[in-house]
């Protein structure tokens, strides 16, 4: 058993290596192409950059895993919070419901960032169809993945990449005022 949990952290260390240095490699990338473009502003702002190109669900595939690794128990079950309804319930806010939240969040604010039509949103699209894949082989392969909680965020993942290319095919289109 103790193998087996090594080659997952190996698995999930390897992957989280690649996807920064592919962000890394895209990002200096996209600042040559930024340098050499006389139109833009030469103070542009590197973190902005950073976020605009990242696939934001990386960044929850990351604390799930970090979860993951930091204990030999996962328990999402974890009650972080209980609060006293109006109607006398008792609502009970676990790990997984705030990990679920956060995946809607970032759901949203990725659908946010597809609005746009430049060549730093199909890099990021482009990305988010790699998370989604690290979402779903992860799934797939590791025991401690193979739960709701982390099905739901890969879906969530899913709808990420999909949303972006079909926002940003619409506001392409908006843009360039193309006819229906």
């Amino acid at each position: 058993m103790q193998g087996n949990s090594y080659c997952v952290s190996e698995f999930i260390i390897k992957s989280l290596q690649q996807l920064i240095y592919l962000i890394l490699t895209i990002l200096s990338k996209l600042r040559f192409l930024e340098e050499t473009n006389m139109s833009r502003n030469r103070n542009s702002n590197h973190f902005m950059s950073f976020i605009n190109v990242t696939p934001l669900f990386g960044l929850i595939w990351l604390l799930y895993n970090l979860i993951i690794i930091s204990s030999n128990d996962i328990n999402l079950n974890t009650v972080l919070a209980k609060i006293n309804l109006v109607s006398g319930a008792l609502w009970e806010i676990t790990s997984r419901d705030l990990l679920l939240l956060l995946g809607l969040i970032t759901l949203y604010v990725e659908t946010l960032k597809a609005t746009r039509s430049n060549l730093i949103s199909i890099v990021n699209h482009s990305l988010s169809i790699l998370v989604f894949v690290i979402f779903l082989v992860e799934f797939l392969i590791v025991a401690k993945a193979g739960n709701s909680t982390f099905f739901l965020l890969t879906l969530m993942s899913l709808m990420d990449a999909i949303a972006g290319f079909a926002i940003t095919i619409v506001a392409a289109r908006r843009d360039f005022n193309a006819p229906n």
